[in-house]
């Protein structure tokens, strides 16, 4: 399901009041059609950034992000969506934060993944977590 950004928004003002916002991501997802979404990835990784210390800088720099993927995908629709850590490992996912590290990849020998020529890698993740406001449940899928 389709993260709105009031949904986002919700979920960022819970996590800062109950002290997780450092277990938030931002990350790349595609829009499947009928409300799915597949996170998107390069190099069998998935690119994340990290929402704390300050959601609204980090959120521009997740844009950027989405803006590499954009021009080396331009047929895909895609957007940000927001993941806590835990999702992630949990579920197996292999995953890097963005602008932290240089990747080689196997298949065409790139370093770092904004120069790689390979195409995007789409993932369905199912796994719901759940954060609380005010006893309020919001439902984050990834």
């Amino acid at each position: 399901m389709i993260q709105t950004r009031t949904q986002q928004r919700r979920i960022i003002e819970a996590a800062t009041l109950d002290g997780s916002l450092d277990t938030l991501y931002w990350y790349p997802v595609s829009d499947r059609g009928g409300g799915r979404t597949e996170a998107v990835g390069v190099n069998e990784q998935i690119p994340i950034v990290r929402v704390a210390p300050d959601p609204e800088i980090t959120q521009h720099d997740a844009h950027i992000m989405l803006e590499l993927f954009k021009q080396k995908s331009p047929e895909l629709l895609l957007h940000l969506e927001l993941t806590a850590i835990d999702i992630l490992e949990e579920g197996g996912f292999k995953y890097f934060e963005f602008g932290t590290s240089d990747l080689i990849c196997p298949m065409c020998a790139a370093v770092g993944w904004e120069s790689c020529i390979c195409q995007p890698t789409l993932w369905r993740i199912e796994e719901p977590v759940e954060t609380t406001k005010n006893q309020e449940r919001e439902r984050i899928t990834l």
